[in-house]
């Protein structure tokens, strides 16, 4: 099995700042990501084509949200596609159904909170 590798990290002052910005704007597109997704009927596909369809307005959204252009774009697409992944996983462990993956009062407790 290949583990990865993990460094410790002693940002400077200045660029505990600028990753704590980073951080803030992933948590930001997460949530509002997890908005989107929630208008979307079930009927609009499966979930991963329905999280695709959040992912896909990426572009319009760095036109009015500047925080997005400091962001790399495969950053930016990963914190959308945790939407999958989270629901994913929480369908696996009983936590809610697949009918529930659409449902507002199982996403709610999907939001990021701040750290």
């Amino acid at each position: 099995m290949h583990y990865a590798d993990s460094y410790r990290l002693h940002p400077t002052e200045a660029q505990q700042e600028t990753l704590d910005s980073y951080r803030d704007t992933c948590r930001h597109l997460y949530n509002h990501a997890l908005n989107q997704f929630e208008k979307i009927p079930d009927s609009g596909g499966a979930l991963n084509q329905r999280v695709r369809l959040v992912c896909d307005q990426l572009p319009n959204l760095k036109d009015w949200w500047n925080d997005l252009t400091d962001l790399d774009s495969t950053v930016a697409q990963a914190a959308i596609m945790r939407i999958e992944d989270t629901l994913t996983t929480q369908t696996k462990r009983g936590q809610c159904r697949e009918s529930q993956l659409g449902g507002t009062q199982q996403i709610q407790e999907l939001h990021i909170r701040a750290v």
